[in-house]
């Protein structure tokens, strides 16, 4: 399958031509280390609050204890979680 480019009046859009089949999603929760570039990720089938907590104990353990961490996050539900 291939992406089909806009047209204007029949569609607004990048479209896909029949063939396509979708085969599922995945959510990635990922950081970078602006001081050395190293990437902190997760691959998750969901999208939740658990999720974040998890990717946030994994960035934890990258560090050593007495490192501070800084995140910047947008305002997406599942950032706030308990």
């Amino acid at each position: 399958s291939e992406e089909l480019p806009p047209i204007p009046g029949k569609h607004p859009s990048v479209t896909r031509d029949y063939e396509y089949k979708r085969l599922g999603t995945l959510s990635l929760l990922a950081g970078i280390d602006l001081h050395n570039g190293v990437v902190t990720e997760i691959v998750s089938r969901t999208h939740n609050s658990d999720d974040f907590i998890t990717f946030l104990k994994k960035l934890d353990s990258s560090y050593p204890r007495e490192k501070k961490i800084r995140l910047i996050l947008d305002n997406l539900r599942v950032h706030t979680s308990d």
